[in-house]
């Protein structure tokens, strides 16, 4: 959502167009075993039911953004827009769900 803003990394600002432009291009799902930014790893035990319902907070907040305002800078993408962080969210998200097989 933009809280938290880590600086970007260099590999990041050397292959983060051409990642993106790959990420961006077609339906196809995020590859797996993509590394995690550091500091964003969960590595305590969670519950299931109030994450649920805390990813579902997150998802209506974006939705309600103004997407006419903001920009998003992300630590290895660099700039996106509403759209292309849409996409991402959705790929991320879709991500997760079929790493539980949900």
């Amino acid at each position: 959502m933009g809280e938290v803003l880590p600086p970007r990394i260099f590999f990041g600002s050397i292959m983060g167009r051409f990642v993106k432009f790959h990420a961006l291009r077609d339906d196809d799902p995020m590859i797996r075993n993509s590394r995690t930014v550091p500091g964003f790893a969960i590595t305590d035990d969670r519950n299931l039911t109030s994450e649920r319902q805390g990813s579902t907070g997150l998802s209506t907040a974006r939705q309600q953004t103004d997407r006419r305002s903001v920009r998003i800078i992300r630590r290895f993408f660099g700039n996106l827009t509403h759209e292309q962080w849409g996409i991402l969210m959705y790929k991320h998200l879709d991500h997760h769900l079929r790493q539980f097989g949900v």
